[in-house]
């Protein structure tokens, strides 16, 4: 899901591109994650960049392996171990 405050940044196809992405790979290509049981599959932007949609910069990641992509960069201030702590629950520690 695109934060509000965001949006302004996915122009154009995103929703069709992203969804024709994860129908095709249709796995996290970090974890290896299906979606089901609480695993959802979203397209992260290798660049950061949510303007480039570019295919080489598209990779399909489960929203946990997402939040850790973005914790890397410490970007948006979000409160990552509650998060995470979040995805275990939900997933069962999966």
């Amino acid at each position: 899901m695109i934060r509000p405050e965001m949006a302004h940044h996915y122009k154009g196809k995103w929703k069709q591109i992203s969804k024709w992405l994860i129908a095709r790979v249709g796995h996290c290509v970090n974890c290896g994650k299906t979606p089901g049981r609480g695993v959802v599959l979203t397209v992260h932007h290798i660049d950061f960049n949510p303007t480039n949609n570019d295919s080489s910069n598209l990779v399909v990641l489960c929203a946990r392996c997402h939040l850790k992509k973005h914790a890397t960069i410490q970007k948006y201030g979000r409160d990552t171990e509650a998060q995470l702590a979040l995805f275990d629950a939900v997933e069962g520690g999966r």
